[in-house]
């Protein structure tokens, strides 16, 4: 119903005119009887209560606010306002104009206010305080809006009321043409329209999944960087422009549109890895822009000249590359011939290496101007249309869903301070916009850098945690990316570039890192990905990498200590903040799959230097508890038990944080840290003439580093040497007593003239085992060199050869003491490392024969549901005579105690039969014997077992003959 004010009000005066005119004799029963029926009088159209918070900007462009001043201002001194609209202004508003932005080609500027029911509005005031705008007032549904009126505000500080004719509504849309609305304070007029009812027909929230921290801490780097430094992190963000992919509308992606790059092996080497890759695919490409013409900055708004910015089919070429993205790399496998790719690109589908997509980079950011700024609607209508072509309407081969119904949307990553304003008014359109009013970005993602020296005293934490809670009240199912963050440290000495060198400053930059990570975790933080990988030329964090600059990729403090941090908080989520005091912080994580496994996560978090020593750590019934502390040069930490007294444990915690592992139900061990093995000179035995120059090798372990991953501290010189013998019986040998047994799995060695060998033996005197020999021919002058061993043993044998010249060894691994006796076994079954010299046939003359059994291991797979490499060709010979020779068999030592779960083989000429007994190599269990008939012919079988034993016996029967045979199981001793 449209209504007239005036000619309401006019109506109402010639009923009271004639009621004047009638007889006073009439009275009130007269009256009745003469007098025509009238409408009820309406509502009184009165003030609608409205507060600030019902009123949310749509331009949404600046990213400093501390000189604007957002919608919430017109709706901030209700109070001031009269209560009708046709009473004066009892006490003028006092507070700035609205005024969202100060860049006139952001313009116009708009808001709307959500009434929370529908209205009948008579009437609307504002107070105009010293702008000159256009201001257009609508009602109606929101994007399909109606003009109420159009009001210059020329006039300085007067309030100024306007009548409106309008439906019934809900929503109220102010739009202005100006950076300055003119305007500070604003009522509305009217009566509640009961015949509406305000309902939500919005999507349902699903569950959010939940993160674990491992998995959360994260990296962004690029596709040129080394795999060793990204394998260890959670996650990788890697972005890279559009460009890279696409060109002249095709995409490429093995090789890249430059030609420089593999996408392909990169994205699966990583995922191999177990380390989750996101593509940040930002920008646009200037084929999209169309006409052959060029876009003034990569960063522009992905659109064809002169198309409608806040239209979802704008961005046709953008969804298009989202599906090709999804269609090679997501989970599910499409129709090939809905592929765009340029004519060296081999088609592929359904790769599964990604899962998450992430289609821009800041898109909210003003220092490019207009042209690569998105609003929230104009961001809103892209998302919508890279995530499924805007419900279909493009077609089914735009966005990543039509490609991967599995796939994930992450949205850019929003900067500054209106993260909030911005998603409210995404949320808006998606919810006007889309028929299943769904928020269509799986990921809520924004970028937010430490300022202040300390993590713990800035902005960063209730930053996050204001972000957090919008999410879980407005959003719940999404996940919340932090996907650009960093921190300042070591507060003046940063102000010298040249001084980022300085050890202080590495180890600040590590420490509060790490803080800042645990901080976020603590805030409800899903993701989170450091900025970034390795330092850079450009940017304020240039040299704020985990690693130093490309090429040289040498590994800082913060790059061990984020790894370790991952490492000890492997599928732990946060549980609760035990204590945030000015000198201690402890957070509690707890593991997602055991409720009695905790890590409790301990620093000081303060900048001076302040350390707690001994403090005792309530860790309730907890049986066992392991410290992890972080040391550069150890990617997993240095790790060791702690005695439990009463419930509590006793550590020293300092700036660097440290974990503390419990468990109440199950033996805990360290991890393996592969730290330097104590040795001294007083660990030598040998003959007396060669006592001096044994104990030189070990007389400066001080000196060598702690970790085998650490490098050799370039000013340190070992003075003594082992001296130089010759005419003697080589080698000239010593043993070392360690004390107890070591796993060792590193040795270093300080070359001096780069000639002669060294051998170090495992065993015992008198029982040295030369099969595991660690040989190391002298080839560098004055160098630190490390070898990788797998050495297990409490005595190691030296040999020197010849002249061989060297000053010092360092040993690296762990005691096996550290080590669960307890630990599962891994029963996956897998190849068995066998070779023609581990088999061996009961006559000589099938000697050569039952060898060829195993002579082409590398061409079968190494599990047994895989698929053979190719054929084998080396085949023994077909036996015919007499069955006094039958059968011909072959004794393989498989190396140990197995557990047999397959056996397979190549099938030559399907004849004969085959049979297969474990045992000890004399004792055989014949009832599990695996006896098979070959029927096929030049064919790979597979057949389930179940065996036990040391040895594998394989009888061939009459013209039975096979190419190849491969065992599959599991080591139990």
């Amino acid at each position: 119903m449209k209504h007239n004010r005036s000619r309401l009000q006019a109506f109402l005066s010639l009923v009271l005119s004639l009621s004047l005119l009638l007889p006073a004799a009439a009275g009130p029963l007269a009256m009745a009887e003469t007098a025509p029926e009238i409408e009820p009088a309406p509502v009184a159209s009165v003030k609608i209560a409205l507060t600030p918070d019902q009123i949310t900007d749509e331009s949404i462009a600046f990213i400093a606010d501390s000189y604007i001043t957002p919608a919430q201002v017109l709706l901030d001194e209700q109070d001031k306002l009269p209560d009708t609209p046709d009473e004066k202004l009892p006490e003028a508003p006092t507070s700035r104009n609205w005024s969202p932005l100060k860049k006139n080609d952001y313009c116009p500027i708009s808001c709307y206010i959500d009434l929370g029911a529908y209205y009948f509005i008579t009437d609307i005031g504002l107070f105009d305080n010293n702008g000159s705008c256009d201001v257009t007032f609508r009602t109606g549904e929101p994007f399909q809006w109606e003009d109420a009126f159009t009001v210059t505000t020329n006039m300085y500080r007067a309030w100024r009321v306007f009548p409106v004719e309008a439906e019934s509504t809900r929503y109220v849309q102010i739009e202005a043409n100006s950076c300055d609305g003119g305007m500070n304070e604003l009522a509305l007029y009217g009566y509640r329209d009961d015949s509406k009812e305000v309902t939500d027909d919005g999507y349902v929230s699903e569950e959010k999944p939940i993160t674990t921290a491992d998995a959360a801490s994260g990296v962004n780097a690029f596709i040129d960087d080394p795999l060793d430094i990204l394998q260890t992190l959670g996650n990788v963000r890697e972005y890279h422009n559009l460009t890279f992919t696409t060109k002249d509308g095709l995409n490429y992606f093995s090789p890249s549109a430059n030609g420089y790059w593999d996408f392909d092996a990169y994205y699966r080497d990583l995922y191999e890895r177990g380390v989750e890759v996101i593509p940040c695919i930002q920008g646009t490409a200037d084929w999209i822009l169309g006409d052959g013409g060029k876009y003034e900055s990569s960063n522009n708004i992905p659109i064809p000249a002169g198309a409608d910015a806040s239209d979802p089919l704008s961005y046709e070429a953008h969804a298009s590359v989202m599906y090709q993205y999804a269609a090679r790399y997501g989970a599910e496998q499409v129709d090939e011939s809905t592929l765009i790719l340029g004519e060296n690109q081999e088609p592929k589908t359904g790769l599964g290496y990604l899962r998450i997509y992430e289609d821009f980079n800041e898109q909210n950011k003003d220092w490019e101007g207009k042209a690569s700024y998105m609003t929230p609607y104009e961001y809103a209508a892209m998302c919508s249309a890279d995530y499924d072509g805007h419900e279909s309407a493009l077609g089914d081969t735009y966005g990543i869903a039509n490609a991967d119904p599995a796939a994930k949307l992450a949205m850019g990553g929003l900067v500054g301070k209106s993260v909030i304003p911005y998603l409210n008014a995404m949320k808006f359109w998606f919810e006007h916009n889309r028929s299943d009013g769904k928020f269509v970005p799986d990921i809520i993602n924004f970028h937010k850098y430490v300022t202040e020296d300390c993590p713990e005293e800035s902005d960063f934490k209730p930053y996050l945690e204001e972000l957090a809670s919008w999410r879980d009240e407005n959003l719940p199912d999404k996940e919340l990316w932090c996907s650009e963050f960093n921190v300042v440290a070591s507060d003046k000495v940063k102000e010298s570039v040249s001084n980022r060198e300085n050890a202080d400053y590495l180890e600040a930059r590590g420490s509060r890192l790490t803080r800042a990570y645990l901080l976020a975790l603590s805030a409800g933080i899903d993701k989170l990905s450091m900025f970034m990988s390795r330092d850079t030329s450009w940017g304020v964090y240039a040299d704020d990498g985990l690693v130093t600059e490309k090429g040289a990729w040498v590994k800082k403090p913060a790059w061990y200590y984020v790894s370790t941090m991952k490492d000890a908080l492997t599928n732990m989520v946060f549980d609760e903040v035990v204590c945030e005091d000015n000198n201690l912080y402890i957070y509690k994580f707890r593991d997602a799959d055991d409720s009695s496994k905790e890590v409790y996560a301990l620093w000081s978090p303060t900048i001076d230097g302040s350390a707690i020593d001994g403090y005792t750590l309530d860790v309730g019934g907890a049986e066992k508890a392991t410290l992890t502390e972080l040391e550069p040069g150890f990617s997993d930490g240095v790790k060791r038990h702690l005695d439990i007294t009463d419930g509590t444990v006793s550590v020293d915690v300092s700036e660097r944080p440290i974990f503390v592992t419990v468990s109440g139900n199950e033996v805990l061990r360290p991890d393996p840290t592969m730290q330097k093995i104590p040795v001294s000179p007083e660990m030598i035995a040998t003959d007396d003439t060669y006592m001096q120059s044994f104990q030189n090798l070990f007389d400066q372990q001080d000196d060598v580093p702690r970790g085998p991953t650490m490098a050799l501290d370039k000013n340190v010189k070992f003075e003594t040497s082992f001296g130089n013998y010759h005419h003697v019986p080589f080698p000239i040998s010593a043993t070392i007593d360690l004390g107890e047994e070591y796993v060792i799995t590193h040795i270093g060695f300080y070359d001096t003239y780069g000639t002669g060998k060294i051998e170090l033996l495992e065993g015992e005197p008198g029982s040295w085992n030369e099969d595991t020999a660690v040989s190391y021919g002298l080839s560098t002058y004055m160098s630190w060199k490390v070898l990788e061993t797998d050495l297990r043993t409490r005595y190691l044998q030296i040999n020197k050869y010849d002249n061989a010249e060297l000053t010092q060894i360092g040993l690296f691994g762990y005691r096996v003491s550290e080590l669960d006796t307890e630990t599962p076994i891994d029963t996956t079954p897998r190849l068995l490392s066998l070779s023609p010299a581990d088999i061996a046939p009961n006559k000589e003359k099938y000697a050569d024969d039952v060898r060829k059994f195993l002579d082409e291991q590398a061409l079968v797979p190494e599990f047994p549901d895989g698929k053979l490499l190719s054929a084998p060709v080396t085949r023994h010979q077909s036996y015919w005579g007499k069955s006094a020779d039958f059968p011909m068999t072959g004794i393989i030592d498989l190396g140990g105690e197995y557990v047999i779960t397959h056996i397979a083989f190549y099938d030559t000429f399907d004849v004969g039969r085959i049979d297969f007994t474990a045992g000890d190599g004399e004792n055989w269990d014949t009832d599990h014997t695996l006896t098979n008939g070959l029927g096929y012919y030049q064919h790979w079988t597979v057949l389930e077992t179940n065996m036990r034993g040391t040895h594998l016996k394989v009888d061939k029967f009459d013209n039975a003959v096979v190419n190849e045979i491969a065992v599959y199981g599991y080591r139990v001793k």
